[in-house]
């Protein structure tokens, strides 16, 4: 193949220029909770979802609630901060993906499960 068989194609980041800033928040949403939700049925085999908004702001708090065993003390440090940790086969970007789009992310797990909190201050285009 010579250099004339390639074309050059400029790349821009993910979704740049695609979605306007509102879908980009609803994406972010969406996958959030699901990796949530795909974290607890793979480690804990079911799980419950509560969503609560806020009527003044329009902010958006998701509990994904699993009765697992929970996390590891000595893996929670990993499992929130190593971006591709995991205790199971998988890429284990899952907790990384939650905090680039959540405005709070909170973790509280012990012998009785876990609870991800994903909470959402710009889910209409509202800051607060």
């Amino acid at each position: 193949m010579g250099e004339s068989d390639y074309t050059y194609s400029h790349c821009t980041k993910a979704g740049e220029g695609l979605i306007d800033e509102s879908s980009r928040i609803q994406v972010g949403i969406l996958l959030s909770v699901t990796e949530a939700v795909t974290n607890a049925l793979k480690h804990a085999g079911s799980c419950q979802v509560e969503m609560w908004q806020e009527s003044a702001t329009g902010a958006i708090l998701f509990l994904v609630i699993d009765q697992g065993k929970g996390i590891q003390l000595k893996h929670l440090p990993q499992v929130a901060l190593v971006r591709g940790f995991s205790t199971r086969s998988s890429l284990g970007m899952g907790f990384h993906v939650m905090s680039q789009y959540t405005d709070k992310l909170f973790l509280k797990s012990d012998r009785a499960g876990t609870v991800v909190g994903l909470y959402f201050y710009k889910t209409l285009g509202l800051t607060s």
